[in-house]
């Protein structure tokens, strides 16, 4: 239901004023309009419906002042009126036609008394507001409450007071155990309690239970309710559902809601219920930090006050054997380092995991040449699904202000998932980080891709063993050169006194191009990088080597895609036996073929080997006749073989003796 004031009423309005008139609204005039729709704007240009349309005419019973800037006019239909229907109110000067106001309504009746019937009292309202309404309208008697809708007032300290509460608990609040979803079976039960969502106040008054929940989530749902003459309160009521969204009911009532729990596939539950007020949260995650920061740092001193040189976009780690250091959160466990070696002939870096000893566990060198780290996949070795490490590890708020542990030499990272965030410039975009998880049985270290929700893009996980780690040239996948990242990264100063962001848990570093550096003591020696470049098609980070003038000296690029990194030594090469009686063997998937020749005269059959066994079985034996002359002339001949068994076969010949038959050719194929 809509209302407004007409043009032609401020038109007119202003002329009674000048010529000093009083402005006079005094008859209400109802009417049907058919297909009026009660929501749609009202034009205020309208006029008076047609004549045939009117139904009721009435004088106003009653004005009223609300305030100098607002006055009533009400009219009170008796039991004495009707009968109609009506959707169309206006307020209008009886002398001059000109219309004050106007409602558009859903059609409502209006029924007389008659034949002993009880007819009904409608009382309808117009509060005209505008500047100097009480001088203007000479209206000086108070209005009476009845005249005046408070509707819109209640509903707007209504709305207030759910701003402030979200101002103070946030799009949710839950407190103690109350709205947890807790398992039995196959049975969840709603714990009972009282929570805030969408700023209402609520209270579960008993526990609710719910069957069979699979992939889907668990949802509190509010709304705040009454009518006119009850006492409005918040309803409460659970529901299941993969994704609910805010709404409005049937009968007009907005509804909050808030998923508290996620049920997965195998009916496991994730509790999604922020605890307490913000103040509350705010406490204690700073308590959080606070115990971190209690913590011990390192299994030796390392130096307080000092930090890592750079700034957000790249960090330079100076000293004859550069690194950075992932540490546990216990500092007597083993930790992970990435070591640089300038005078290595075969290296430039290592990733070794040491314990709490410094003893080696294992060391993997980087490959001293430019090309791209190869996958277990790439070279199908039958690898598992790599793990999918991001359950404890979605994005959350990097904190400022507080710097990664070490100096310009270690930068230690400390944490369950120690990390090296590569960041772009929009926080929002993807990014690249180096994680280790020292609780695998199979990779210490992870090189992923994420996006913005915290969903990875694809998995890197570096083997736990020692070794060299291969390039795809090394499996001889003929890839394209990598691509030459340095073009517009030549060396410069690195500047002193900024520090690239993060904790002892997390280092982000932003830029277009943000990366890591290993420097030497000697600034105008060679020096390595890992480098980020989140637009490349083909791979997100690179490892590269460059001299005091900027130009590469190798470039090695990591593949986008999940995977296990390979060493040398995982490559299977392919081998052969080249001879008349040959095979060949894939290195990768182990498939053999066979190939010989064998003698057999007209109508014999011949048990003859292959060359070499099938480990599994022969699939497929071609065998074909062969002729020494070549000749074949008008002879009819036919070939017949068989796989008896993984090391023999049996073949037969049927042949004119008119041509030279010197037996038969094979192919063989198996696993």
């Amino acid at each position: 239901m809509s209302s407004v004031i007409t043009l032609d009423f401020e038109n007119w309005k202003a002329q009674q004023v000048a010529a000093g008139n009083p402005v006079v609204l005094d008859e209400f005039v109802f009417a049907y309009v058919p297909d009026l729709d009660p929501a749609q704007p009202i034009n205020r240009n309208e006029k008076l419906p047609a004549q045939s349309h009117i139904v009721h005419r009435q004088a106003v019973n009653k004005t009223g002042l609300a305030s100098e800037n607002a006055v009533a006019y009400s009219v009170t239909l008796g039991t004495e009126v009707g009968n109609f229907d009506f959707n169309w109110i206006g307020l209008l000067n009886k002398a001059s036609g000109v219309i004050g106001m106007i409602t558009h309504a859903p059609t409502q009746k209006k029924i007389k008394t008659a034949n002993g019937l009880q007819g009904n009292v409608l009382t309808r309202s117009f509060l005209l507001e505008f500047e100097g309404a009480a001088k203007e309208t000479a209206i000086t008697t108070t209005a009476e409450t009845w005249q005046i809708d408070f509707t819109a007032r209640l509903t707007g300290i209504d709305e207030m007071q759910r701003l402030i509460n979200t101002d103070s608990y946030g799009e949710a609040a839950f407190f103690g155990d109350g709205f947890a979803v807790i398992r039995s079976g196959d049975q969840y039960t709603v714990k009972k309690g009282l929570a805030y969502v969408g700023g209402l106040r609520g209270i579960l008054k008993f526990d609710q239970t719910l069957n069979s929940l699979r992939n889907t989530r668990v949802y509190a749902d509010f709304s705040y309710q009454g009518n006119l003459v009850s006492q409005w309160k918040t309803a409460v009521k659970i529901t299941a559902a993969n994704d609910l969204k805010n709404y409005i009911d049937a009968a007009g009532y907005p509804h909050y809601v808030f998923a508290v729990a996620s049920i997965d596939n195998n009916g496991d539950i994730s509790d999604l219920r922020p605890k307490g007020t913000l103040s509350d949260r705010d406490l204690a995650e700073l308590d959080e930090e606070l115990g971190k920061v209690k913590q011990d740092y390192a299994p030796k001193k390392w130096v307080a006050g000092s930090f890592a040189r750079g700034d957000e976009s790249s960090v330079v780690i100076k000293g004859s054997y550069p690194r950075v250091n992932f540490m546990q959160s216990n500092i007597n466990s083993d930790y992970l380092a990435f070591e640089a070696d300038f005078n290595s002939d075969t290296r430039d870096l290592y990733l070794y995991r040491r314990d709490s000893q410094s003893d080696n566990v294992y060391v993997l060198g980087f490959p001293k040449k430019t090309g791209m780290l190869a996958t277990l996949d790439d070279i199908t070795l039958g690898l598992a699904e790599t793990k999918e490490v991001a359950d404890n590890a979605a994005p959350k708020k990097w904190v400022a202000g507080s710097f990664a542990r070490g100096d310009e030499s270690s930068v230690v990272i400390k944490g369950n998932y120690p990390r090296v965030n590569f960041a772009q410039p929009n926080i929002n975009s993807d990014y690249l980080a180096f994680e280790a998880d020292f609780n695998s049985d199979t990779r210490d270290l992870y090189l992923y891709r994420r996006n913005a929700h915290g969903d990875n893009v694809y998995v890197l996980g570096f083997p736990k063993k020692a070794g060299m780690l291969a390039t795809l040239d090394d499996i001889s996948n003929n890839l394209a050169g990598t691509k030459e990242v340095a073009d517009n990264a030549a060396p410069k100063k690195w500047v002193a006194g900024n520090f690239a962001r993060g904790n002892e848990s997390s280092v982000v570093i932003k830029g277009s191009y943000p990366r890591v550096n290993f420097a030497q003591p000697n600034i105008n020696s060679d020096y390595l990088a890992f480098e980020a470049d989140f637009n490349s098609d083909t791979r997100d980070l690179y490892l590269y080597r460059r001299n005091a003038h900027g130009d590469n000296v190798y470039v090695l690029g990591f593949p986008k895609k999940t995977g296990t990194l390979a060493r040398l030594e995982d490559i299977t090469k392919s081998s052969a036996l080249k001879s008349n009686d040959g095979w060949w063997e894939c290195g990768d998937t182990g498939v053999i073929i066979q190939s010989g020749m064998i003698s057999v005269g007209d109508n014999d059959v011949v048990t003859a080997k292959f060359p070499v066994p099938f480990p599994n079985e022969c699939t497929s034996l071609v065998v074909t006749a062969r002729s020494e002359s070549g000749n074949w002339g008008s002879d009819v001949l036919s070939a017949y073989g068989v796989a008896i068994s993984q090391s023999h076969m049996r073949v037969s010949l049927c042949a004119n003796f008119s041509a030279a038959i010197a037996g038969v050719s094979f192919i063989a194929i198996g696993y």
